[in-house]
């Protein structure tokens, strides 16, 4: 395993996909989760922006990778303010996102799909109280701020893998939902299953 800083990162990415006769796709789920409020924004930003960064670059480099599908998470926004609370759904916590975002976008592959989810049910950084409210007021809450699966995501980001765009974009949950409509379609045109 390689050291977790930005250089040691990016050459690895680079060094395992060194020799392969096909091109690849990218997939990074790599944040910090749970755990955000404690950690300064400097901390934050070491692991959600550069880290991801680096492994975009490393994608890129490697002449291997020309789609990154990327996890961030709902109100990602650059523009957001860096002072108060770093939790998930505050201000420093969106602003760190999308600082991710737009670091993947810029220094990786030609196509990067980023998946905004919205309460992550079956994830462990999600709190239990929370995952039991958003479930049960589910189907009172409409378009991207609906509670996805954590399953429901990589079935979504594996569809787009399946199917690279034509550009980057961004998928909330009405936008995986119809990326895993489309999966068993897709699924069957690759021959991946008989």
């Amino acid at each position: 395993m390689p050291n977790m800083d930005p250089p040691s990162l990016m050459q690895a990415v680079v060094d395992a996909l060194r020799g392969r006769d096909t091109d690849a796709v990218g997939f990074s789920v790599l944040g910090v989760g749970a755990g955000t409020a404690k950690l300064t924004l400097e901390q934050h930003r070491a692991i959600d922006v550069e880290l991801n960064a680096a492994f975009a670059r490393g994608l890129k480099n490697s002449g291997k990778v020309r789609h990154l599908a990327y996890m961030s998470a709902m109100g990602a926004d650059i523009q957001a303010k860096t002072t108060g609370s770093g939790a998930a759904g505050m201000g420093r916590y969106a602003r760190v996102k999308g600082e991710a975002e737009a670091a993947v976008q810029d220094q990786g592959p030609a196509i990067v799909s980023i998946f905004r989810p919205s309460v992550i049910i079956g994830s462990r950084h999600t709190p239990r109280l929370l995952a039991v409210v958003f479930t049960l007021f589910s189907p009172l809450i409409t378009g991207k701020y609906h509670s996805v699966r954590t399953s429901e995501i990589a079935q979504a980001m594996v569809a787009a893998a399946l199917s690279t765009p034509d550009s980057s974009a961004i998928y909330n949950f009405p936008e995986m939902q119809k990326l895993i409509a489309a999966a068993p379609k897709l699924i069957y045109s690759k021959g991946i299953v008989p």
